[in-house]
């Protein structure tokens, strides 16, 4: 007979303090610019855009924690952001809005 032991590794679920930071966009919806609103020490950092069917429409450099980002020449629909590290590395907050 043999026994096992489950653990849930700390990486999968670490402490609430250690969550994903919030990422902040104002107005949501959107008519032609968007404010994006980082937490602190989480730039520099990389937003991506993708529509509704995943695929990226628009990439940015994130050098500080507010920034406008223009996207009135996209088309009405419901877009996710991802931001990662500035290096490209894995993506550690996302955000939904709508563009009118």
């Amino acid at each position: 007979v043999f026994y096992y032991e489950l653990h849930t590794p700390a990486a999968i679920h670490p402490p609430s303090s250690t969550r994903t930071p919030a990422i902040v966009l104002s107005p949501n919806p959107a008519t032609g610019t968007i404010d994006i609103r980082l937490p602190n020490g989480t730039v520099p950092a990389r937003a991506m855009i993708f529509d509704a069917a995943g695929r990226m429409v628009m990439s940015t450099a994130l050098g500080r924690n507010e920034y406008r980002l223009e996207v009135g020449h996209l088309p009405a629909g419901v877009y996710d952001m991802k931001v990662c590290w500035a290096d490209g590395g894995v993506a550690w907050g996302t955000a939904r809005f709508v563009k009118q």
